[in-house]
């Protein structure tokens, strides 16, 4: 299999987009993603 799968590519491409908006989310805790992850669904949920 050559090509990377949709779903490793999605997450790919959120760690980078994560990273140019200055989010770190290799050295956070779990407590700290899970909030961050709530963070960004609340904001999403409002767009």
């Amino acid at each position: 299999m050559d090509q990377p799968d949709q779903l490793r590519e999605l997450f790919r491409m959120q760690k980078s987009l994560n990273e140019r908006i200055g989010v770190q989310t290799d050295g956070m805790s779990d407590e700290q993603k899970t909030e961050w992850v709530l963070n960004y669904c609340r904001a999403m949920g409002q767009e």
